[in-house]
């Protein structure tokens, strides 16, 4: 009886997660198809001036967005929908990407509306104290950069993270979306990621102190190159693997790995 009624509950949530997905295409389908009018379209270079910048936080929506290395600020937006473009400011010692123009969705919440078009974002190299990323509809890659603390929130994107590196804490919220991240650095202290619905692939060299993992109705491969690790699971209707059976090391303390998987699948590694 317990076991029907959980399939119950989780065939009911699925529905209706896949009820607002379908509403949500549909009203996406509906504004790049002239739906509604989205206004002209217009190329820029925004740059910030200040050298004394320490965080970054971006909002974009709707569009394809690259973070890459540079000598100085800039956010070079191309073909983007002038009335929700976003544009590069700053909010004292914080680099701030996003749009002023919000409009209401039919859910009657507020969104930002950046409808096609692409951005680039030139950062200069230098190890932030924190990076925020919200990114939805937006397939978004990031390289080169370095930060202290790093959160990105992704939804109905397709997020590729190579050649970077953050060292103290990395929360990683995807749904709907694909996720590949590769971490540069040699050890990392705490990594928390919660996926739904995407593929979601992790690669890192060592977790020195903590790492939590939900999953659900994902596939989520995690990949670690040493250290000693103890896999603290819980499953319902999903499959988890692990094998992280390295040398062990008795200088190195034991790292708890927490997994909560859901109708889902999770891979868990180490190399020998």
């Amino acid at each position: 009886m317990k076991t029907l009624t959980k399939i119950g509950i989780f065939t009911f949530i699925l529905g209706l997660i896949l009820l607002i997905s379908g509403i949500v295409l549909l009203e996406v389908r509906g504004e790049t198809l002239g739906g509604f009018n989205m206004g002209k379209t217009t190329s820029f270079t925004d740059t910030l001036d200040e050298t004394d910048i320490d965080n970054i936080e971006i909002d974009i929506n709707f569009s394809e967005l690259i973070i890459e290395k540079g000598d100085a600020f800039t956010l070079k937006a191309e073909n983007v929908y002038e009335k929700y473009a976003s544009h590069l400011t700053n909010n004292g010692n914080t680099a701030v990407i996003k749009a002023e123009n919000k409009r209401k969705s039919m859910f009657g919440l507020e969104k930002s509306i950046t409808s096609s078009g692409t951005y680039t974002l030139t950062v200069p190299e230098k190890i932030y104290d924190e990076i925020n990323c919200t990114l939805s509809f937006c397939d978004t890659n990031i390289s080169a950069l370095k930060a202290d603390k790093m959160f990105i929130d992704a939804s109905f994107s397709d997020i590729d993270c190579s050649t970077f590196e953050v060292y103290n804490n990395l929360k990683l919220d995807t749904s709907f979306s694909d996720f590949d991240i590769s971490l540069e650095n040699e050890e990392i202290e705490e990594v928390y990621i919660d996926n739904s619905f995407g593929d979601f692939d992790f690669n890192a060299d060592i977790i020195t102190d903590f790492a939590e993992i939900d999953n659900s109705f994902g596939d989520c491969t995690i990949s670690l190159k040493e250290g000693n690790y103890n896999v603290i699971s819980d499953s319902s209707f999903g499959d988890i693997s692990s094998d992280v059976s390295t040398e062990f090391n008795a200088d190195t303390k034991t790292v708890n790995i927490k997994v909560d998987n859901s109708f889902g699948s999770i891979d868990i590694t180490t190399e020998r």
